[in-house]
Formats: C-alpha cells, structure tokens, sequence
C-alpha cells in the first residue's frame, strides 16, 4: 500500500506558516526590548543588515536542502556529507529544547487569559476581596506550580490536535485563522500602546540611540560586539534558522516555489550577480559574523564585572579560532582530487 507524503495546500499556507514560526513572544515582546537596550534604530539597522547578508541567505540554503533531498533533517544534511549527519541532529535537539520552554509560556498565557476573561465576565475581586491586577495575578501564577502545570499540558495538548490534523488540514488551516486573528490583536495592542499616558517614553526608549543609558534603562552603552550577539541572536530565533524547521518545510512541499533565491539554488540557473553575492555571503560574510555574534553570546553569558577582563579576550580568541577551522575545513573540502 502505498503511503502518500502529506505536503501543503498552497504557497500562501507555506508561507503563513513560515511566519507563524516567526511570530511569537521572542518577537512581540523580546524584540522592542532589545531594541531599546541596544541602541535603538542603530540596532534595527544591524539586524536589518543581518537579515539581508546573512539570514536571508542561511534560509535560503536550508529550503533549498530540504526541496532537494526531500527528507527529514537529518537525511537532508546526510545527503549532503555523512560527515554532516550529526548537524542534523542539532537540528532535531533545537526545537525540542525550545518547545520545553515555549509549551510553559502557552501555558502562562492560556492560565492569564482565562483569570483575565474570568475576572471581566464575573468579577472575582469583588469575590475573592482582593485586587487582581496584572502584576498580583502573575505573582499569584507563578508562586502555583500546579496550575501553571495543568495549562501547560493543555497548551501541550492542544499543539498535539493540531500537529495530527496533518500539513494541510492541520498546520495550514490553523494558521490561516490564528495569524489573522494574531494580525487584528497586534493592531489593537499597538493603538492601545501609543494612546497610553507616556506613551512617548517607550518610544524614545524603542527607537532614539542612547537614550535608554540617558534615561537611566540600562547601566552603560553596549558595545558593538555585543549589538551584533544580541541582533544575530534575534535574527536567528525570528527567522527560525539553524533548527532543521526550513528544511522540513519544504522537505514536505517540494513541489513549491516560493522565491526566486531557492529556484536558483535548486535548478543550477544561477546569474552572475546572485553567484558573487552567495559566495560572498557563504564563504565570508557569514562565518565573520557568526564568529562575532558567538564571541559576544559567550562574553554575556560568562563574563561578570570581576572577570570581564579575563573572559572578553578568552572568548574572541575561542571564536576566531573556531572561525579558522571552518575556513581551514571548507579549503580542504573544495579541493578537488588529483587525478591520476
């Protein structure tokens, strides 16, 4: 009996879903805060920048490798090179460890709702006898594990009756209603934001460099290997790279062609500028900031005031050398061999 592979129902659910791993809290939230903490616009332009030379590219490369090979993630880089099977396996370990942290902020958002709802619909201060704001009912969730447990097997639960739908009648559909209904809340949030007293202040703090060390948000300016760790980061989570997702999404819709970039990859056709700009990208590009975003993701996590003078150039000296290696590796992998 012959066992049919499901695929999309269409470019368009593709790409919804495509967005929806992009859109999230990491987005919502995380993103204006780092904007702010960071520099502002000046961070906006390193991650715009990022996203064109790097993100796009990256992205891509793993649509195109999972058009290409039409299997799971770790088939599609053990196609490439069996030396490569173990990225594939990062690839399946990624979203497994993001899952175990995103299915308990489901669960917080569900849990908030539903108080939230509860306390428009029947008025459980006056009940209860005590205020529930935004900060008192957080506290209260968080110092409740048991029930911050149930909304996350709920959230857990919910994502299961999606996922067995399947791509199109599952994942698809869900997302061409839930993301219209994420699109009407965003408008909403965004107009009630900026019509709130002081609006301007998180305006300021969001888009004008510096001003959240002159205003006293942060402590002192963030240098630049540390904008670049903070927007590479972002850039990565926001576009859903590295983690084996693009290449699963087309490895179940091959059949589509969603951008200009992936045709050229797939089918060999490549112009003279599109070939300078993705070896450029490939080869150079990529690898220097990776080296960098990875330098500064090492010096926040480890370093404290009393050892950042330690720790700093131990961590460039860790990525630059991680940096030579690739270079060193991909020189011996280009090599072609003698004939004899």
């Amino acid at each position: 009996m012959e066992n049919k592979r499901a695929s999309w129902g269409s470019n368009l659910g593709f790409m919804l879903a495509a967005i929806g791993s992009a859109v999230g809290l990491g987005n919502i939230w995380g993103f204006p805060y780092k904007m702010g903490r960071s520099g502002g616009f000046t961070f906006l332009l390193v991650y715009i920048l990022l996203a064109v030379f790097v993100g796009m590219v990256i992205m891509s490369s793993e649509l195109a490798l999972g058009r290409r090979t039409r299997t799971g993630v770790v088939g599609a880089y053990r196609a490439v090179s069996k030396k490569f099977k173990w990225v594939g396996w990062l690839g399946i370990l990624s979203p497994f460890l993001i899952m175990s942290f995103y299915a308990v902020l489901g669960g917080y958002c569900f849990q908030y709702m539903s108080l939230n709802m509860a306390e428009l619909s029947f008025g459980l201060s006056s009940i209860f006898g005590a205020s529930i704001d935004g900060s008192t009912t957080f506290g209260s969730m968080l110092s409740n594990p048991f029930g911050s447990a149930v909304f996350t097997l709920l959230f857990l639960g919910i994502c299961m009756v999606i996922v067995k739908g399947g791509i199109a009648e599952g994942i698809e559909k869900f997302n061409k209603i839930g993301l219209s209904a994420l699109f009407g809340m965003l408008i909403i949030v965004i107009i009630r934001s900026v019509t709130l007293p002081h609006a301007e202040e998180g305006l300021k703090y969001m888009f004008v460099p510096g001003y959240a060390v002159k205003a006293g948000f942060t402590d002192e300016t963030p240098s630049l290997i540390s904008v670049l760790a903070t927007a590479g980061g972002q850039m990565f989570f926001s576009l859903s790279l590295a983690m084996g997702t693009m290449v699963m999404a087309l490895m179940v819709g091959w059949e589509l062609k969603p951008a200009l970039l992936l045709d050229e990859i797939h089918n060999g056709e490549h112009s003279a500028f599109f070939s300078a700009f993705y070896t450029v990208c490939i080869k150079f590009i990529c690898p220097v900031v990776m080296a960098f975003v990875l330098a500064g993701q090492l010096i926040d996590f480890f370093a404290c005031p009393q050892t950042k003078g330690f720790i700093q150039p131990l961590c460039y000296g860790v990525s630059a050398a991680l940096l030579a290696i690739f270079w060193i590796v991909a020189a011996a992998g280009n090599k072609k061999p003698a004939k004899a």
